[in-house]
């Protein structure tokens, strides 16, 4: 799980970067939210896997 969410957050960085240099900031507004919405996720991922003890 921790893997999907850690490229999900790179895959969003790349579209957030690629919106900036292109100037649209509508599809620039929706991959912030996008790494948001990963970057908890790759916390919540990191935390479960820590507490049943994979880590």
């Amino acid at each position: 799980m921790l893997i999907f969410q850690l490229l999900l957050s790179a895959i969003a960085i790349v579209l957030l970067v690629a919106a900036l240099i292109d100037g649209a900031w509508t599809l620039a507004l929706i991959a912030a939210m996008m790494l948001m919405i990963a970057l908890s996720g790759v916390f919540i991922a990191y935390r479960r896997e820590k507490h049943l003890g994979r880590r």
